[in-house]
């Protein structure tokens, strides 16, 4: 069992650069660390976002619009739903999760 020191994989890159923590067939985490106005453009996926803000603010675009993160906060994105992030004024670190599926 894989254990994480998720501080310490926090990096921030002129162009964003995801840091995977954990990839397999039915779940992907990834360290998303945003600088001021980067972002990652609204996409769909055929998954289940979770989006956990470590620091920062910035925005998650969705199926429903614009919505304001901060540190502490949880969002999550249905199936098939697009998403995107962008960091405002300051860094953004996001714990993402996304799912493919639940059994049973």
């Amino acid at each position: 069992m894989p254990v994480h020191d998720v501080p310490a994989r926090i990096g921030f890159d002129a162009k964003f650069a995801p840091r995977i923590l954990h990839h397999d067939d039915r779940a992907k985490v990834v360290l998303i660390c945003l600088e001021p106005g980067q972002g990652i453009p609204p996409h769909a996926e055929d998954n289940q976002g979770f989006f956990f803000v470590l620091e920062g603010e910035g925005v998650l675009a969705s199926h429903e619009g614009e919505v304001p993160l901060s540190a502490g906060v949880l969002a999550t994105v249905p199936f098939g739903a697009t998403r995107g992030l962008r960091a405002r004024d300051g860094r953004l670190v996001v714990l993402a999760t996304a799912v493919a599926g639940c059994p049973g």
